[in-house]
């Protein structure tokens, strides 16, 4: 049993969920968990104090809402040759990864959190895991690069993060639509090919403005087609 469960007569929760819970005077008992064997974690924290209370209007906005961009990454495919001859072992999804930490800093900069407590960090999807980037605003590439390949492996779902990205070569249908993961206010995915990469980034109004959203694919947008700005 997880060493989380704790006596008998308590509920099964993630440390993380109980201190959200614990915040807002949350009783766990009054909480269905949606995690592994009803695990209770911060994602149904989160929802049971975003449910509307009585007001319609509020319901209607769960589904998330979507933005688009075509990229160019001849540039970017450029960058990453230079660099590969140059000795180093980076990748399109370390760029992107780049890319998406300098847009959320630009855009959400001097912001502790979000509405009911989303936190600020990127997480990557892979495999059906996460791995979330923690204070990758300070990270070089070369320690970016390392801190995915190193630390692939683990599971930070229920970890706190504001956007998942997600990054795949193009195929022959592209999905038009995504759930938000839980946890997440934001879903970036990108299809790429040898030209252009589509983008579309799946948001939750409720949590995030779309002048944010929009602000926030303009700048991922910008860093990938220039993306000597990333190597700063």
């Amino acid at each position: 049993m997880d060493m989380s469960v704790a006596k008998a007569g308590r509920v099964i929760a993630s440390p993380y969920a109980r201190r959200l819970a614990g915040e807002r005077s949350i009783a766990l008992e009054a909480l269905s968990g949606s995690g592994p064997a009803g695990r209770i974690v911060a994602a149904d924290i989160l929802s049971f104090v975003a449910q509307p209370t009585g007001s319609p209007i509020a319901a209607q906005n769960v589904a998330p809402c979507a933005i688009a961009a075509t990229i160019g990454l001849e540039n970017v495919y450029a960058l990453l040759s230079h660099l590969c001859k140059a000795g180093g072992p980076f990748e399109l999804v370390d760029l992107a990864l780049r890319a998406a930490e300098c847009a959320r800093a630009e855009v959400f900069a001097g912001r502790a959190n979000l509405h009911e407590g989303v936190a600020l960090e990127v997480g990557l999807s892979k495999a059906r895991r996460q791995r979330v980037f923690a204070n990758a605003t300070g990270m070089s590439l070369t320690q970016l690069h390392q801190n995915r390949v190193e630390n692939g492996a683990g599971d930070e779902a229920e970890e706190p993060a504001l956007l998942s990205l997600r990054i795949a070569e193009a195929q022959k249908l592209r999905m038009v639509a995504m759930p938000l993961l839980q946890g997440r206010a934001m879903r970036l995915a990108i299809d790429y090919g040898r030209v252009n990469a589509e983008c579309t980034l799946f948001f939750d109004a409720v949590q995030i403005e779309e002048e944010d959203a929009v602000a926030f694919l303009v700048h991922f947008t910008a860093g990938i087609e220039a993306p000597l700005r990333l190597l700063v």
